[in-house]
């Protein structure tokens, strides 16, 4: 019996070992495990980062796309306002050429006026000439002189 005594401590012993290496291989295999899971996690801690830093860069794209859509939409109303004051200044132009041939056109015809006006002086001075008496003195009277002098003097002022 102490043989089997012996036998049966000698496969406990065995046994305790294969445990022992069992559970020394469990423990490496969970520090192992705990390693990799404590990896894992700094991994997503990093790439949580990187995915807020991305973010963050989105919103301020975001923002800038914004002012930049707001600038060009503020710029095309500037654009528009100045196009339709262009087209106003246009028609001041396009007005104030009409009005200037007009007043060329006044001015051309003052002065053919201006020369009739100096033909039937001179044909009246030279019919003043050809009176006599009293016809001529009331005719060719100092006012009537006077008013034809200016006359005369103005048509010479516009040519």
């Amino acid at each position: 019996m102490a043989s089997e005594v012996k036998n049966l401590a000698n496969q406990t012993a065995k046994a305790t070992d294969e445990i022992t290496s069992q559970i020394n291989g469990i423990q490496q295999a969970t520090g192992l495990a705990v390693e990799a899971i404590d990896e894992i996690v700094r991994m997503i801690s990093d790439i949580s980062e990187r995915a807020s830093a991305v973010a963050a860069a989105v919103e301020q794209q975001t923002v800038a796309t914004s002012e930049i859509s707001q600038n060009v939409e503020q710029a095309a109303a500037g654009t528009e306002e100045i196009s339709a004051a262009m087209q106003g200044v246009s028609a001041a132009v396009a007005e104030t050429n009409v009005a200037a041939n007009d007043v060329h056109g006044s001015a051309d015809n003052l002065g053919t006026q201006s020369g009739h006006l100096r033909g039937q002086i001179d044909g009246f001075w030279n019919a003043c000439d050809h009176f006599d008496g009293e016809m001529s003195t009331l005719m060719c009277s100092p006012a009537l002189s006077g008013l034809l002098f200016f006359a005369i003097k103005s048509d010479k002022a516009y040519k």
